[in-house]
């Protein structure tokens, strides 16, 4: 009890010293594993004779009570060569996540568009965790808007999509495999990697008085 409270006194001070004051952020999805985030993959593949690095970007954008949003993104990084993108075609009919009971989420059909970015926002709070399709009227704060399609490119000018899945969020402790499915590019198949979702632990930072 003594040490802990001594800590905390320690931790004060040097916040006071700083100019600002400690606060923490609650515990949020992450991937087990990962150190970076967004969480990005490297994979290879011939192409027209040639060896072709493909980057695949996997985010978790926003979750709360009644959804989880997670971002998918991937591209050739042939590009930074100046050459033409490359069709990177994705369908989420076999997105799913996968529950330690064995229950599985299957991802809603609709692809979603992630408004916040179009406007240069960054994470968005919970409250906002929110979507509707394009003919659903006028709705306050909607962070995402849907459209119905079979595949996409990932690689278009669209910028990457974000895929919804109708589940509360996962307990502290909790390990759900997410499976996103395959890439195609050309007639090559792409495995994405299956990733766990765990709860990253209370993170503590000084954040400055204004």
């Amino acid at each position: 009890m003594y040490g802990k409270l001594t800590l905390a006194m320690m931790v004060c001070c040097l916040s006071l010293t700083l100019g600002g004051c400690v606060v923490s952020a609650p515990p949020r999805p992450w991937f087990e594993g990962d150190q970076n985030w967004p969480s990005t993959h490297q994979v290879k593949v011939e192409r027209n004779g040639q060896q072709e690095s493909i980057e695949i970007i996997i985010n978790i954008t926003c979750a709360d009570e009644s959804a989880l949003w997670v971002s998918l993104y991937a591209h050739n990084d042939s590009r930074a060569k100046h050459r033409a993108r490359i069709p990177i075609i994705y369908s989420n009919q076999r997105a799913y996540l996968e529950k330690e009971n064995g229950e599985r989420i299957i991802s809603d059909s609709a692809f979603y568009d992630d408004l916040s970015l179009k406007a240069g926002g960054g994470g968005m709070p919970s409250e906002r965790c929110s979507g509707t399709t394009s003919s659903a009227g006028s709705r306050p704060a909607v962070a995402y808007s849907a459209w119905q399609a079979e595949t996409i490119n990932l690689n278009g000018e669209q910028g990457g999509i974000v895929l919804r899945f109708a589940t509360a969020l996962p307990a502290q402790g909790s390990r759900w495999a997410l499976h996103l499915g395959q890439l195609t590019v050309d007639n090559i198949k792409i495995d994405i990697p299956e990733k766990i979702i765990v709860f990253r632990e209370r993170e503590w930072h000084t954040q400055l008085i204004q």
